[in-house]
């Protein structure tokens, strides 16, 4: 499997976000982080309302629990 990284540039990877929902963009080779949410029903509702009208699904959303937050930010280097 393949580590995705956080471009540091628009998330650096000491403020990322644990125990929330996230909206990330998965357009291209890899991911981007573009909005957290303190629910799932925040982040799922942002989610469609971003990938309405796309010929293809591009934002996806998912809960960063702090566990894999580490993993994450230890995989970014």
């Amino acid at each position: 499997m393949r580590a995705n990284k956080v471009p540091t540039k628009l998330w650096p990877s000491n403020v990322w976000p644990t125990d929330v929902w996230i909206v990330v963009d998965v357009a291209y080779n890899g991911w981007t982080v573009v909005s957290t949410h303190g629910s799932q029903v925040d982040a799922e509702t942002e989610r469609d309302r971003r990938n309405e009208g796309l010929a293809r699904r591009r934002y996806s959303a998912c809960v960063a629990p702090k566990p894999t937050a580490e993993a994450v930010r230890l995989s970014c280097g």
